[in-house]
């Protein structure tokens, strides 16, 4: 085995785990072909993490989780969590962090051990963007969309890519005498395939959801001795969701 630790700062570090087995005779487990004529092979795993922050703004994080076959943890591994495992997951993800929300860029690599196959869908890639809180012209609306693109490849079977708007509309809080405070908000989602289930022709479905908040805020403050004071607050909310 042969592992690796580095701190490249404050905020950027990683570690990896590299083993290697030269196998010269079968695992005794359960499932194993004790006649079978690959007794000698050389097994290996990698698996590790990367978090490196470039700027205060860019950020940038990498995993890796790769076996050689897809026995490998369920013949080696000692964890009944790992032996359960029906893929492993390996991915990389840039964020962006904007002035009004961030931009990311995301890739995602299952590898098939006790499930799936060449027809395991793999994102590559997804990218995103996001925003919230812009009041234009600085009124009192606000308004948000959340946006983002997928391609999920497979080497077998149908390939599919997905695209996914979600805009959002809210004001800022209406006060009552105040003492009741109303925050409304909608948003409608729109997603796009470009192969359906049943068929291979595109499809589109839409959601709305609209809520309204309503919150107040009850506060009292005592005096102690030593011209000191304790501040108590209660702050109750409800809010109604409507999804049809």
């Amino acid at each position: 085995d042969f592992e690796y630790r580095y701190v490249l700062d404050r905020k950027s570090k990683g570690q990896w785990l590299l083993s290697v087995l030269k196998q010269q005779q079968l695992p005794q487990v359960q499932g194993v072909d004790q006649t079978s004529s690959d007794a000698e092979q050389t097994r290996a795993m990698i698996s590790g993490t990367h978090m490196q922050q470039v700027n205060p703004d860019l950020r940038v994080m990498a995993s890796a989780f790769l076996v050689s076959d897809p026995e490998y943890l369920n013949q080696l591994s000692n964890s009944g969590a790992q032996r359960a495992m029906p893929s492993s997951d390996s991915g990389l993800l840039v964020n962006q962090r904007l002035a009004n929300g961030n931009l990311y860029l995301l890739g995602q690599y299952l590898q098939p051990l006790n499930a799936g196959g060449k027809e395991t869908f793999q994102r590559v890639p997804e990218l995103g963007h996001g925003f919230a809180n812009y009041a234009p012209f600085g009124g009192p609306a606000l308004l948000g969309m959340d946006s983002r693109a997928a391609h999920f490849y497979r080497e077998q079977g149908f390939q599919i890519s997905r695209v996914d708007l979600l805009p959002s509309f809210s004001t800022e809080q209406w006060q009552i005498g105040h003492v009741v405070g109303f925050t409304p908000q909608i948003k409608l989602r729109e997603t796009y395939y470009t192969h359906s289930v049943a068929t291979s022709k595109s499809t589109h479905r839409e959601t709305l959801w609209a809520s309204l908040e309503a919150a107040s805020s009850l506060a009292r403050r005592f005096d102690r001795d030593g011209g000191r004071s304790v501040l108590h607050t209660i702050e109750p909310t409800v809010m109604y969701e409507y999804v049809p």
